[in-house]
């Protein structure tokens, strides 16, 4: 009983405690996302993945305006079949 009373002494400490985050005016904010990593095994299979980086600037303290861009990289190495010809 007394370790759960410190493990939540603890916890509600480290909640409560305020962290500062660097969101004030003429900062940049560097940052992106991976996404849809797609890796074909099979026979002819492709590979992709999706990345979107982002860099916003903070204009006002807790205000950014930014832009971000978006990238598809895919690579297949399937073979592309002749089409079927019918009389």
């Amino acid at each position: 009983m007394k370790k759960l009373v410190t493990i939540l002494a603890i916890l509600l400490l480290t909640i409560s405690v305020q962290s500062k985050a660097q969101l004030q005016q003429g900062n940049v904010l560097v940052g992106g996302d991976i996404a849809n990593f797609n890796l074909g095994l099979d026979k002819g299979g492709n590979f992709s993945f999706l990345i979107n980086p982002k860099v916003p600037r903070f204009i006002r303290d807790n205000l950014a305006i930014g832009g971000y861009k978006r990238k598809l990289w895919s690579r297949c190495t399937c073979q592309v079949l002749p089409k079927a010809m019918s009389v």
